[in-house]
């Protein structure tokens, strides 16, 4: 309990401090309709704790397809697949 605890008071504030009430309401939508969402940001730290704070912020449910906080520029080619994804890239891969 107290790991899921401190998952919260790490990883949601910078998620908050990023989208403003009405783009996270959609953002967590997308996530529990289970849509491909991909992330761009030029900091790695920012896009993984936005991961893993939806990632937290779902719970109890579980998202049950391909989820990588930082996406490894080889790996690029797996967000074509027709399964949904979550995942985070830099604006150097987005380019």
């Amino acid at each position: 309990m107290q790991y899921e605890l401190s998952e919260h008071h790490w990883h949601c504030p910078i998620l908050f401090s990023f989208f403003g009430p009405k783009l996270f309401c959609k953002i967590l939508t997308a996530v529990l309709l289970e849509k491909s969402l991909i992330f761009v940001h030029d900091n790695l730290t920012v896009v993984s704790s936005v991961i893993c704070a939806l990632k937290t912020l779902i719970r109890p449910f579980r998202w049950s397809y391909l989820i990588a906080p930082v996406l490894p520029n080889c790996l690029l080619e797996s967000i074509e697949s027709p399964q949904s994804v979550l995942v985070g890239i830099t604006s150097r891969d987005y380019q």
